[in-house]
């Protein structure tokens, strides 16, 4: 459940500095460009979801507090039976992603992290999903009487990747949808009131019809935020520090989840 308004970007937050103090600057980004021009990360999520072509998993052990996030793949194709309760999965390595979260456990909630985590951000049909290793990860989650799961995942990225590996995937899944919906040669070049017009309205600055990643970048809205990390996670050398080192060098992102029962097939 990736935020869709600004108040669900902070509902959602975690505190991943351990400031007191919830985190969610991705989140709260994206929220934006939802309201502000139509291009949702949350229903771009949903709909990978409901396909099969994002697949998270989670093994839960409440009587050690430990919690393990896997990227999973569907063994049968067939997205249908996905939610099942009972579907049996696969298990696709992150690059150092795939690690154990530990943590503690009143009994009803678990809470786990600090650690590394892959995390899964799609962006259109038509632009591959994004797997991450989510940085100083924290998952707190419940289950619940009918056996769900509910529950929030708080991970930080650097600057540099969401610049170099989100913004760019960000830049496709528009242009996709901006092909999609536009067909006009000159300007108007999409119908009025479509997604494909409000986000040439927002990010084409030249009135080409077209949104480049250099368009994406030198936004206000992104620039801004990714110019302004929120986090102090890491010392002088990069190393991960409760102190940090006085700089801010990272930027929150946390998305909520609802989990049914699954199987890893060995």
């Amino acid at each position: 459940m990736v935020p869709r308004t600004p108040g669900e970007a902070t509902a959602l937050a975690f505190d991943l500095d351990g400031n007191g103090k919830t985190d969610n600057a991705l989140g709260g980004l994206f929220a934006a460009l939802d309201g502000q021009t139509g291009y949702s990360l949350a229903t771009r999520t949903d709909s990978a979801v409901a396909t099969g072509r994002l697949l998270e998993l989670a093994s839960v052990a409440p009587s050690i507090a430990e919690i393990a996030l896997r990227r999973g793949a569907d063994l049968d194709d067939d997205p249908e039976d996905n939610l099942s309760g009972a579907e049996p999965f696969s298990l696709v390595p992150v690059e150092g992603a795939d690690g154990y979260l530990y943590g503690s456990s009143d009994g009803a909630t678990l809470t786990a992290g600090p650690g590394h985590a892959p995390m899964q951000l799609a962006f259109d049909s038509e632009v591959p999903v994004l797997a991450l290793s989510g940085l100083e990860a924290r998952v707190r989650l419940t289950v619940m009487d009918d056996g769900l799961v509910d529950g929030v995942v708080g991970f930080a990225l650097l600057p540099e990747t969401v610049d170099q590996q989100v913004l760019p995937l960000v830049a496709d899944g528009i242009e996709a949808t901006v092909e999609r919906e536009c067909s006009g040669s000159s300007d108007p070049y999409c119908p009025p009131g479509s997604e494909g017009e409000r986000l040439l309205n927002f990010f084409d600055d030249n009135r080409d019809g077209a949104v480049t990643l250099i368009e994406l970048q030198s936004n206000s809205l992104i620039s801004s935020t990714l110019g302004n990390p929120d986090l102090d996670l890491f010392d002088e050398e990069g190393v991960p520090s409760p102190q940090g080192d006085g700089i801010r060098d990272s930027l929150s992102f946390a998305v909520g989840f609802t989990a049914v029962g699954a199987v890893v097939a060995e």
